[in-house]
């Protein structure tokens, strides 16, 4: 027995002490050397960022109330092909996208076609979910959201489930079926009782989503939320238009995800992902998750924070005319501070999918993406007026060191 343990503890050890160099010795960063208080030197500190190519390409977008206050893009969108980064550069948003699943289903709240408080079964009949003695449980729309309905994460397996951005993502309903119903159905712990953030339980609201609506989850979210709110240069892999200025992916050789991808992904997986390596830094081909509810948009940090206005305020950028999501402003939920540390130990709150935490004395409200070659974050600070939107083509992005040099600065 005590041969056995040695032998499955050695593999494991040489796990974490790998991952643990990787962090050591993976490219970090620059972090701001002092105080930056001017557009300028805001100017400087993130070209000092791309240049050191950690990441290669980032664009920054801040609005001040209905302003556009500032946006700029940085570093090469590809280096390998020459290609410098622009305002128009689209990036995928990874789990960003997860706040425009949550405003759709709080439209179709506010339109009685849902209640927040149904069971997912009402709408989804064979998604039998059971605990781990094989007891029925129900889960409700509102668990999904809030991170709360005990449902197992689709990573690392779903590292694999990808398509190129070239091409539309699958259908949500179908895709479900075939992969997901069956294998993500037994609950890691009683729904409501826990926060554990799930991946499955917004695919599950993207299936919700289209046996209500009888659309396509993709089309819903184009036709209620881009196209409303002008965001033009928004959308899922297949788009129109957008390969054009879609950013490649990168992430340094040293990097945590690296030998995430080679120990989860198929046989011939990095193979498949990575374009060519050039100066240590690994360029990856044009993908997009098939699961489009929870990670599958791409656009600029311009669309991304014309998103965050309409979260801040429930209203247009453009014109300032209600967006007609009435329940949007539930995102952020009442809590007081001290109520939220007793309930999240990390000062941590999920509103309907909406994260918010402090910084710099202030309530923050947003929530971050990230994936193999890229990163995105959406903040925004209600008592400053402030919306954030950052992206960037490279894992490595310190998305709160960013954040925090812009809250410190007098907008």
């Amino acid at each position: 027995m005590k041969k056995i343990l040695i032998v499955l503890a050695v593999p494991a050890g040489l796990i974490i002490l790998t991952l643990v160099l990787l962090l050591i010795l993976k490219p970090r960063q620059p972090g701001a050397s002092r105080r930056i208080s001017t557009e300028a030197e805001l100017d400087l500190y993130l070209e000092q960022i791309t240049e050191n190519a950690t990441p290669p390409s980032l664009s920054l977008t801040v609005l001040k109330g209905d302003k556009l206050t500032y946006s700029k893009a940085f570093g090469m969108a590809d280096a390998p092909l020459s290609r410098p980064a622009r305002t128009s550069t689209v990036y995928p948003w990874y789990s960003v996208t997860k706040l425009f699943t949550s405003a759709a289903i709080l439209k179709l709240a506010d339109e009685g076609k849902l209640s927040l408080s149904d069971p997912v079964k009402k709408y989804i009949p064979d998604y039998n979910t059971v605990n781990k003695e094989g007891e029925g449980v129900s889960i409700t729309i509102d668990q999904l959201l809030n991170h709360e309905s005990g449902l197992p994460d689709i990573i690392p397996e779903g590292l694999n489930w990808i398509h190129s951005s070239r091409e539309a993502p699958p259908n949500q309903t179908d895709f479900f079926n075939q992969k997901m119903i069956e294998e993500y159905r037994v609950v890691e712990f009683t729904p409501g009782s826990r926060v554990r953030y799930s991946n499955t339980g917004f695919i599950v609201l993207g299936v919700i989503i289209e046996k209500i609506t009888g659309t396509a989850y993709e089309n819903y979210i184009e036709e209620t939320i881009l196209k409303p709110l002008s965001m033009e240069k928004t959308g899922f892999s297949g788009t129109s238009g957008m390969e054009q200025h879609l950013a490649t992916g990168s992430q340094h050789r040293i990097n945590a995800f690296t030998p995430l991808l080679m120990i989860y992904g198929k046989r011939g997986f990095m193979k498949q992902l990575v374009r060519e390596t050039e100066d240590h830094r690994m360029w990856f081909m044009p993908v997009n998750t098939d699961y489009s509810p929870s990670t599958g948009l791409n656009g600029t940090s311009e669309d991304l924070a014309r998103f965050g206005y309409a979260l801040m305020t429930s209203r247009r950028l453009e014109d300032g005319t209600a967006i007609g999501i009435e329940s949007i402003a539930g995102m952020q939920k009442p809590y007081t501070m001290k109520e939220l540390e007793r309930r999240y130990s990390r000062i941590k709150q999920y509103g309907y999918g909406l994260k918010a935490w402090k910084m710099k004395g202030y309530r923050i409200y947003g929530h971050s993406g990230g994936g193999p070659g890229f990163a995105a974050l959406l903040a925004f600070v209600p008592e400053r007026n402030l919306v954030v939107a950052v992206s960037a083509n490279d894992t490595s992005l310190d998305r709160m060191e960013i954040l925090e040099t812009v809250m410190k600065m007098d907008w």
